[in-house]
C-alpha cells in the first residue's frame, strides 16, 4: 500500500530548498542557474519502512508572500524548514514560517516540523560556527539536521528524518485511539453495570413492597 504525503519546503530564497528537492527527485545534484520560485511541486516513490507517494512543495522564498505560502501550508502534512549556514539573514525568517505553520493550524498539536541548516559543502563560507548550528537547533525547539543538496545522502537523511516523525505520530495517534476505545468501552460497561444495580434495586424494593403489605394483612 502506498501512502500519500504532502511536504512542504520552506525557507528563505537562495537558501537551497528547491536544489534539495531537485536532488531528492532526480537522484543526483543539478547545477542549473538559480531561477526564483513562486510555487512547484514535485512528485517522488519513496521507501522508508513503508512506500511513499511524496508530493514535494517547494515555496516562494519571501515572507512578503504570505497568503500563496498559507495556501500552500494548508494542504501540507509535514514541513521543512531551512536557513542556509552561508546566509546569517536566512536564520532571522526561520521562527516566522514556523509561525505561520501553526497560524495555518491553529488547532493541531505535534505538526511534523524539521529545521534544515543547508549548504554544509560550503563550511568556508559559513557564518555560523558549530556550537550556534547546535544551540539554533536546541532554541527552536524541533528536531534538525545539518545538510547538503550536493549531497544525495544527506538529501535522503533529511526526508528520513521528517519521516521518522510522521511515522511516530502516526503510532502515537493510533496508540490515542485504542486507549479512547478502551476507555469508551470501560465507560459502556460502567452504565450498563449501574443500569444493572438500579433494575435490581428496583427491584428489591418492590419485593419489600409486597412482603410490606402481604404482613400487614395477615396482621389485620
Amino acid at each position: 500500500m502506498c501512502k500519500k504525503l504532502n511536504i512542504c519546503f520552506l525557507g528563505d530564497k537562495c537558501v537551497g530548498k528547491t536544489s534539495t528537492i531537485h536532488t531528492m527527485v532526480n537522484s543526483f545534484f543539478d547545477d542549473e542557474k538559480y531561477s526564483p520560485t513562486i510555487e512547484s511541486k514535485f512528485t517522488k516513490l519513496f521507501s522508508y519502512k513503508v512506500l511513499y507517494n511524496l508530493n514535494i512543495y517547494d515555496t516562494a522564498g519571501s515572507i512578503e508572500m504570505e497568503s500563496i505560502l498559507l495556501d500552500t501550508i494548508k494542504q501540507c502534512d509535514c514541513f521543512v524548514i531551512m536557513y542556509s549556514i552561508s546566509d546569517r539573514d536566512s536564520y532571522d525568517s526561520i521562527y516566522k514560517y514556523r509561525d505561520l505553520i501553526k497560524e495555518a493550524f491553529p488547532f493541531k498539536d505535534n505538526i511534523p516540523i524539521i529545521l534544515c541548516a543547508n549548504k554544509n559543502d560550503l563550511k568556508w563560507e559559513s557564518q555560523f560556527s558549530h556550537n550556534e548550528i547546535i544551540d539554533i537547533s536546541k532554541s527552536f525547539g524541533k528536531p534538525s539536521t545539518i545538510s547538503s543538496a550536493k549531497c544525495l545522502n544527506s538529501v535522503i537523511n533529511t526526508f528520513k528524518l521528517l519521516l521518522d516523525i510522521v511515522q511516530r505520530n502516526e503510532k502515537q495517534i493510533k496508540k490515542d485511539i485504542k486507549k479512547y476505545e478502551k476507555n469508551l468501552k470501560r465507560n459502556d460497561k460502567l452504565e450498563f453495570d449501574l443500569e444493572k444495580k438500579k433494575s435490581i434495586f428496583k427491584h428489591v424494593l418492590l419485593q419489600i413492597k409486597y412482603h410490606k403489605l402481604v404482613l400487614n394483612n395477615l396482621i389485620n
